[in-house]
């Protein structure tokens, strides 16, 4: 049940969302704010930038010590937010950073970026350790990472690389260890980059698309490739997720136009769902055995079970990009984000 549609006024578009748990939701928004929610409600908006529009970055929430990082890749901050206040902000420069991981068993965060010296005129490819608000580490990156995975089960932190052509080195991924960095092999990949992975946290398989058209399964010494643009089928936008119940893989794909989504099981082919046109994100809820689908041009969001499509609803906005759930208290969040309004549908549960 779609419970309330709630406008952010003179934002400039969602792009990126945590939930916490039993609290409180969490919207980035480009113009330089995080507009917080709980349930249906709103409770506050934090400026974060004076400059409108002046906010391009990740947000994420690390389990053990309750805090709330955002990235701030245009002012080279991270932001540090408890409950409803900014406690601090970690300086990043001269270090660009673009992307964050959090561990779920100890207060450890992942930053990944670059730093380029005017000396040399070369970049230096670094993945900064926050520890609470202290930065404790840096560990110096050999290839441009893409995309980070964690399995919240085992608090291994993945790592995709960008494999150039002809390169000499040996791995395109890597996994992260505390402080870390261990490389685990090329998966039988040439060259190209990973750009998203999911892990099946009850088994430890991790899937990993890769930008030339491919998914990888990955579990121990057992790799299996799916060369779907081989096939004609293109993936598109950045997200794979996975249900683990079923270890079902869910991939946007473009076919006879970007409104498909293939289901792959390990290296095989189960599904193919006719979804919302031009599918953006989807997020599997294990409470209520539900993936969920946000259809950007559609202005719908997509339920499925396994390989059924359980119903399609209306988000009430244009562009719906991100999706997060609070399985404890049965919402799930969707940012309209070419209307800068948030959709919320909920299940009438308490915890």
């Amino acid at each position: 049940t779609r419970l309330a549609v709630i406008e952010l006024p003179n934002e400039q578009g969602t792009q990126q969302l945590v939930v916490v748990p039993g609290g409180y939701a969490y919207f980035l928004n480009r113009s330089g704010s995080i507009a917080i929610l709980n349930g249906s409600t709103p409770v506050k908006t934090i400026r974060l930038t004076k400059k409108v529009n002046s906010l391009n970055g990740d947000l994420i929430y690390n389990p053990v010590n309750q805090l709330i990082y955002v990235l701030d890749q245009f002012n080279r901050y991270i932001h540090v937010i408890r409950g409803t206040e900014v406690i601090t902000q970690i300086a990043t420069e001269p270090f660009a950073p673009s992307r964050l991981a959090t561990a779920s068993h100890s207060p450890l965060v992942y930053v990944n970026g670059t730093i380029f010296t005017e000396e040399t005129h070369q970049t230096i490819k670094q993945i900064w350790v926050i520890s609470n608000t202290q930065v404790i580490t840096q560990i110096d990156l050999a290839l441009t990472l893409d995309s980070f995975a964690v399995d919240r089960t085992t608090d291994r932190v993945y790592a995709g690389f960008y494999l150039p052509e002809k390169s000499d080195k040996e791995y395109i991924v890597g996994t992260i260890d505390g402080t870390e960095l261990i490389t685990a092999g090329k998966l039988g990949v040439d060259w190209g980059g990973i750009s998203a992975m999911a892990v099946n946290e009850q088994s430890g398989a991790l899937y990993l698309k890769k930008d030339l058209g491919s998914v990888i399964y990955w579990h121990g010494d057992e790799v299996a490739r799916v060369r779907l643009g081989q096939m004609g089928y293109y993936p598109v936008n950045d997200f794979i997720a996975v249900d683990p119940t079923r270890d079902l893989a869910y991939v946007g794909i473009q076919r006879r136009g970007p409104s498909e989504v293939v289901v792959l099981r390990k290296g095989e082919i189960v599904d193919i769902l006719r979804v919302g046109f031009d599918p953006q994100y989807a997020i599997y809820d294990a409470r209520h055995d539900y993936m969920y689908i946000a259809n950007y041009h559609s202005g719908t969001m997509t339920v499925v079970r396994g390989t059924s499509i359980i119903a399609t609803l209306e988000t009430g906005g244009a562009g719906p990009r991100y999706i997060g759930v609070d399985e404890k208290r049965g919402y799930i969040y969707v940012s309209n984000a070419d209307d800068h309004s948030i959709a919320v549908f909920g299940y009438g549960e308490t915890e």
